[in-house]
């Protein structure tokens, strides 16, 4: 798990954010000139996204800005796909000053669009619901799109491998939430094949940041 998490930073890493910055502001400056508000809109979409994924601050954020990364990430799909899908929020404010691990939602909404294919339904729909529920934080992503199979389901419940690339981005955040939360962190998948999915994630309420479990506190949430 901590290899894990140090593969996680690495992949962090890789892109120069200087660099990316710089140019997403040369971009911005020539869609300006051309009076593109649309292209401003866009490049300043894909700034918030990269702040937060690149940052290298740590793995941790607060709600708040992992729910400012989702959102900046539909709305750049929404540019791509002409408002094809309809996005419903349903989250509690109560969450927002709440500590996360970072990067464990977009990859979620972005399986949506990439696996569940929901934006080429006409009735296309993704939903977000985030609550408090006792010492718990429960949040879930669903949508009508073309769901995983029942084998495939079961496969990754059982901590097996899901098909040629998936299910490789929710075992990733699966990973890092027990290397946080132990059994007290975990994701799971319910669907329908050809009628959608819902990835629920489920850590407890965290209003100081939280520190990876270590030596016997890991070991003994594996055995």
């Amino acid at each position: 798990l901590k290899e894990k998490d140090a593969e996680f930073r690495q992949l962090q890493a890789q892109i120069n954010p200087h660099f990316l910055y710089n140019t997403l502001g040369i971009i911005r400056w020539r869609a300006l000139d051309a009076d593109d508000r649309e292209l401003c809109d866009i490049v300043d979409l894909m700034t918030t996204f990269y702040r937060l994924s690149l940052n290298r601050g740590g793995s941790l954020a607060r709600f708040r800005e992992e729910l400012d990364h989702v959102r900046a990430y539909i709305q750049i799909q929404q540019h791509r796909f002409q408002d094809r899908v309809r996005v419903v929020w349903d989250v509690d404010e109560s969450l927002y000053e709440l500590y996360t691990i970072k990067l464990i939602l977009q990859p979620i909404v972005e399986n949506c669009y990439m696996h569940g294919n929901v934006h080429k339904r006409k009735d296309g729909e993704i939903r977000l619901s985030g609550r408090r529920a006792g010492s718990e934080v429960v949040f879930t992503v669903s949508d009508n799109g073309a769901g995983m199979a029942d084998d495939d389901v079961r496969r990754f419940a059982r901590r097996e491998p899901v098909g040629k690339n998936q299910g490789y981005g929710l075992r990733n955040i699966e990973e890092r939430l027990r290397l946080y939360f132990g059994q007290s962190g975990s994701l799971r998948i319910d669907s329908v094949e050809g009628k959608g999915a819902s990835v629920t994630v489920r850590m407890p309420v965290c209003t100081e940041p939280p520190s990876m479990r270590r030596g016997n506190d890991a070991a003994s949430d594996d055995r």
